[in-house]
């Protein structure tokens, strides 16, 4: 096996470069800023969220647009309140839960 056959194989076994991983961790932040702002409606708050979940699908690709806002909502289930009403395992009893999936 050559030198050249040995660094492709490297490089398709490594899952995300740094730049991939940085860009997530990026739009999962920004996803979680743009949680807190938002337009009152009676029932479920319309937040800046779904237009940085349309950016980072835009920019990022399919791919890793799913990885930033499965980081997101991981994040906000851990307990951190980045999530529109707060944060934590019970927000997932919450009546807007089903608009993050």
């Amino acid at each position: 096996m050559g030198r050249a056959q040995l660094q492709k194989q490297t490089e398709q076994a490594r899952w995300l470069s740094a730049r991939e991983l940085s860009l997530v961790a990026l739009f999962a932040a920004l996803s979680g800023i743009s949680a807190f702002i938002r337009i009152p409606i009676p029932y479920v708050p319309l937040t800046l969220q779904t237009l940085m979940v349309m950016f980072s699908g835009i920019i990022l690709g399919g791919r890793l647009a799913a990885l930033s806002q499965l980081v997101y909502i991981l994040v906000g289930l851990m307990g951190i309140p980045i999530l529109a009403y707060g944060g934590g395992p019970g927000y997932i009893l919450q009546p807007t839960f089903g608009y993050l999936l």
